[in-house]
């Protein structure tokens, strides 16, 4: 995708809390979110604070919103083998 063709011009989004395990476990409806997954995530926060164009911030959000559905895919997939 061209954020700069989609977002040129258009005003910052507001900054992001940075997160907690617990706090994006109840967020996304998962039992736990390794740590890996949730520094990762905090680190896309922070740049997506620090960015300083409206494409940068959209890029950022969507890196971090695939990070999230991976993760969530993955405690699915590691429920459904316990359950089985």
């Amino acid at each position: 995708m061209n954020y700069d063709r989609f977002f040129a011009g258009h005003a910052l989004l507001p900054k992001q809390p940075v997160m907690s395990a617990q706090s994006l476990s109840i967020r996304y409806r998962v039992a736990a979110l390794g740590q890996r997954t949730v520094a990762e995530f905090n680190r896309l926060t922070t740049l997506f604070n620090s960015a300083s164009t409206r494409a940068t911030q959209e890029m950022l959000l969507d890196k971090r919103q695939r990070l999230i559905l991976h993760a969530v895919r993955e405690q699915v997939q590691q429920d459904q083998l316990l359950a089985a």
